[in-house]
């Protein structure tokens, strides 16, 4: 799905609606849920997209991303399966009619599960992992942007929640 795959941080805050998109798995030795299994085979949703510090545009500072994306990307949901692949898909409403349906890439946990590698068409993106539980996937990441005032180094968070 074009809206949560990885688009350039600049692209993100410039379409004021791109998404960026992820989570994480793998095995521990207790009898809790591996990270693979907790993440498996549900529906990961947008809930919210922040990014500190705040972006001064002509309509004041944002740090709130997730205000800004249309209803049409607000639907679309991520899958992840336990062989690696991710699929996107674009939910009950396309923003743009002939986008396909869904997209797949793939993922894996990197130092000790507390990150997560998505790759899409050769493009890959590491996030930190904050959260992973039952039903919400936490992930961030830094960029460096200079948007006008000199570059500064951002921190985008995104959080999912299982739907």
């Amino acid at each position: 799905m074009k809206n949560l795959r990885f688009i350039s941080f600049a692209m993100l805050l410039l379409l004021m609606g791109g998404m960026v998109t992820i989570s994480s798995c793998n095995k521990d030795d207790d009898d809790s849920p591996s990270k693979t299994k907790t993440i498996s085979g549900k529906k990961f949703y947008v809930k919210s997209m922040n990014v500190n510090p705040g972006v001064t545009t002509p309509i004041g500072i944002i740090t709130d991303l997730y205000s800004f994306m249309p209803d049409c990307v607000k639907d679309d949901f991520m899958t992840f399966n336990e062989n690696g692949t991710v699929v996107d898909d674009e939910g009950a409403t396309k923003c743009e009619p002939t986008d396909p349906q869904t997209e797949s890439g793939t993922w894996e946990f990197m130092t000790d599960e507390t990150q997560l590698r998505m790759t899409y068409d050769d493009v890959a993106q590491v996030f930190d992992i904050e959260a992973l539980t039952d039903t919400s996937l936490k992930l961030s990441y830094t960029d460096t942007e200079d948007f006008g005032d000199g570059e500064k180094v951002y921190q985008i968070v995104i959080e999912f929640e299982v739907r």
